[in-house]
């Protein structure tokens, strides 16, 4: 971290460092995650709708796997960038809603009422299960 530095980022970096050990002490994740038409492989590293495979950039199945291991909790917009772009990232706010942008065009029916990608204003976002309904 470069100084000065607050108390909220100090707190990301451990945050962020928490979760990296969780995960490195070989916390389980499931394999594959299948929710209404999509299913997300997480060894192989792809992502399905009604069985055809999408073309997804990286930040966007980051943003998708993050979203779906977490099915049903909202996700702070403040998670979503530390988690995918870095604690350290100093870019504009709105390139998280360009990336939900495209990935409900690619994962929704009608991304105008999205199904799956789920806005919590003020908060952030959730991926829902529409069989759960």
């Amino acid at each position: 971290m470069v100084k000065p530095f607050s108390y909220k980022e100090l707190e990301a970096h451990v945050r962020a460092m928490l979760r990296r050990v969780r995960i490195d002490q070989g916390e389980q994740l499931p394999q594959r995650i299948s929710i209404g038409e999509i299913m997300l492989d997480l060894q192989a590293h792809t992502v399905t709708r009604s069985g055809q495979e999408l073309a997804l950039r990286q930040k966007e199945y980051e943003i998708l796997s993050l979203l779906m291991i977490n099915l049903g909790k909202v996700v702070t917009r403040e998670q979503l960038f530390d988690e995918v772009w870095g604690t350290d990232w100093l870019g504009d706010t709105r390139t998280l809603d360009v990336h939900m942008s495209w990935l409900r065009a690619k994962l929704e029916t009608d991304p105008t009422n999205p199904i799956y990608l789920q806005t919590v204003r003020g908060v952030g976002y959730r991926f829902h299960d529409p069989d759960r309904a």
